[in-house]
C-alpha cells in the first residue's frame, strides 16, 4: 500500500494552478506525505514527487529547493558538491542529480533543476538578496512558491523585508572559503541579519500565515497524508507591502503586540 503517486501529485499541483513553464520555489518535509509508490526511498520520493512535479512543470519550467548551510558564520568551508544541508530529503535528492545546479551561495545555497537552472543559479552576487542574487532573479521572472507540508513561510519574506528596508534587520557580511575544484577560494558572503539586542524584533509569523491564507493568496490542497501549498510571489509581495504600511512590524513579535 502506498500514500500517493506521481499521477496524485500532477493531480494536485494542477488543481492548484501550476502549469506549463511554472518555476518553484520549495521547501519541503517530505515525510509527511506518507509512503510513495514504489516504498519509501529516495528512488521513490524522485520517480513520484519529483517527476510528478517535473512533469507539470514541462521542459521550461525548474524547480528549486533551499540548500542552506550557513557556512560562512560557522567558520566552516562550503562544500557545493556536499549533500549535507539544511534542505532536507528533497535537497539532498537534487544535489546528488547529475543534471541539477546548485549556486555557489555559502549560506543560502539553492540547487534547482531544468533547462533554465543556470540563468537562476549561475555567476551570483556576494549579496544573498542583492539585485544579482538567486531570489532577485527569481522574482523578477514571476516565480511561485510551492511548499510541500509547510506553511506559507519562505525564505523570500527576507528578500522582501530587504527591498522594503526595514529597519531591524541590516546586512552583514562574512567571509569565509568555497571548495571549487578541490582548491579552497576566497569568498565573501552578505545576508540580511536581524539586530539581535532587541527581543521583540524576533521573528513571528504567524500574522503573515493567517492572513495571506486569509486571503487566499496562498491556496493549498491535500495530497496523501499531507498537503501541498503554492502562491504568486509577486501576490507575497503586494501582500508584505500592503501589510507593512499599516504596521512595520507585522513579521516580528513586536508587531504581532500592537
Amino acid at each position: 500500500m502506498f500514500d500517493y503517486n506521481k499521477l496524485d501529485v500532477v493531480d494536485c499541483l494542477t488543481r492548484l494552478g501550476i502549469k506549463k513553464g511554472d518555476n518553484l520555489f520549495s521547501h519541503s518535509n517530505v515525510a509527511f506525505f506518507g509512503i510513495p509508490d514504489g516504498g519509501i526511498s529516495h528512488r521513490s520520493i524522485y520517480q513520484n514527487l519529483i517527476k510528478g512535479i517535473l512533469d507539470v512543470i514541462g521542459t521550461d519550467g525548474c524547480l528549486f529547493v533551499p540548500a542552506y548551510t550557513y557556512s560562512f558564520p560557522n567558520k566552516k568551508i562550503f562544500n557545493p558538491k556536499s549533500p549535507i544541508s539544511q534542505g532536507g530529503t528533497l535537497a539532498q535528492i537534487l544535489i546528488n542529480n547529475k543534471k541539477s545546479k546548485r549556486s555557489l551561495e555559502p549560506n543560502v545555497s539553492v540547487v534547482g533543476i531544468g533547462k533554465n537552472s543556470e540563468y537562476f543559479l549561475n555567476n551570483i552576487g556576494t549579496n544573498a538578496y542583492g539585485k544579482k542574487s538567486f531570489f532577485h532573479r527569481f522574482f523578477c521572472e514571476s516565480g511561485k512558491i510551492c511548499n510541500l507540508n509547510l506553511n506559507s513561510v519562505s525564505t523570500f519574506i527576507h528578500y522582501f523585508e530587504r527591498r522594503l528596508k526595514v529597519s531591524y534587520r541590516y546586512d552583514k557580511t562574512f567571509q569565509g572559503k568555497i571548495l571549487i575544484n578541490n582548491k579552497q577560494v576566497e569568498s565573501k558572503s552578505t545576508i540580511f541579519v536581524r539586530k539581535l539586542k532587541n527581543q521583540n524584533f524576533i521573528q513571528d509569523l504567524d500574522y503573515f500565515d493567517k492572513n495571506i491564507k486569509k486571503q487566499k493568496i496562498y491556496k493549498s490542497n491535500r495530497l496523501g497524508r499531507g498537503f501541498i501549498g503554492a502562491m504568486d510571489l509577486k501576490e507575497m509581495f503586494d501582500f508584505m507591502k500592503r501589510e507593512y504600511e499599516k504596521n512595520n512590524y507585522f513579521l516580528t513579535k513586536l508587531g504581532n503586540e500592537i
